[in-house]
């Protein structure tokens, strides 16, 4: 499978008429964690229109530990954390992450899950931003 990236970043803003998940890796609820596949939870954004109906936050596999940031991976085997995350997110319409590696990309573009990038680090700021269709070279998001 081939995935190309688009450098435009208008490609993230969608109809904002839709109902859709947006999905942010963390591992503190607050910011966007810097490794998809290792962090311990995703935070969720239903939203419709420019209206937040619900948040949430979804276990995933692994544990981390910001005293030591060091993370602390299961006995599971890898392909088996993947699955794991692919359902823990499987409803959701997007990701947007910092960061994520060209395998792991595939797998979500495989499940049909958009990923973005962005530059901003706080979750709340950049689903803001997203939902006033508000850009800069911090906040600007890209699709994948």
């Amino acid at each position: 499978m081939q995935v190309q990236l688009c450098r435009d970043p208008s490609k993230f803003v969608l109809d904002k008429n839709v109902e859709m998940k947006i999905a942010f890796p963390t591992n503190d609820g607050v910011t966007i964690a810097s490794h998809f596949r290792r962090s311990c939870e995703f935070k969720i954004f239903d939203i419709e229109g420019r209206r937040i109906l619900k948040t949430e936050l979804r276990p995933t596999g692994f544990l981390y530990s910001s005293s030591s940031n060091a993370y602390q991976r299961s006995s599971r085997e890898h392909h088996e954390i993947q699955k794991e995350i692919i359902d823990v997110i499987d409803d959701c319409d997007r990701v947007v992450v910092t960061k994520i590696r060209k395998r792991h990309l595939s797998m979500l573009v495989a499940h049909n899950t958009m990923v973005d990038t962005t530059m901003e680090r706080d979750i709340n700021k950049a689903i803001q931003y997203y939902l006033e269709d508000k850009s800069n070279p911090k906040t600007a998001f890209t699709s994948h």
